[in-house]
């Protein structure tokens, strides 16, 4: 799948704090992930220039765990980095990067909200 994408380093302690949560915090991070990855996609496809509808038909997303990845599953789409980067005779109209920067804050108060939540029920 071919898909923007972010590398995040210096995640081993949050990494080994994350496997040291409660199951129900683990579940609801997991939860969190899926949610915001979703909104990625249904994002990418709303912003996407459209001709055709081929490309946006073709953004998909997937879980696995803290994972989440919004991308093309095929090489038909190829040319999809021509319209997030523009080319020498196109000007950039990028959908897939302002689709991951709107989700950020929506995630992390989903986050926040969630640790929250789990603090007053395991205090009440």
């Amino acid at each position: 799948m071919a898909s923007v994408g972010m590398t995040l380093s210096g995640f081993a302690s949050k990494r080994a704090a994350f496997k040291a949560m409660p199951k129900e915090m683990q579940d609801e991070a997991i939860r969190n992930v899926r949610l915001s990855t979703m909104g990625v996609a249904q994002r990418a496809q709303i912003l996407v220039p459209v001709r055709t509808g081929f490309l946006k038909s073709r953004i998909s997303w997937s879980v696995r765990g803290l994972y989440g990845r919004v991308g093309f599953p095929d090489k038909d789409t190829f040319y999809w980095w021509m319209i997030e980067k523009g080319t020498i005779k196109k000007k950039a109209r990028p959908f897939m990067r302002p689709a991951g920067d709107a989700e950020e804050p929506i995630f992390i108060a989903r986050m926040r909200a969630s640790v929250r939540n789990l603090a007053t029920s395991r205090f009440n």
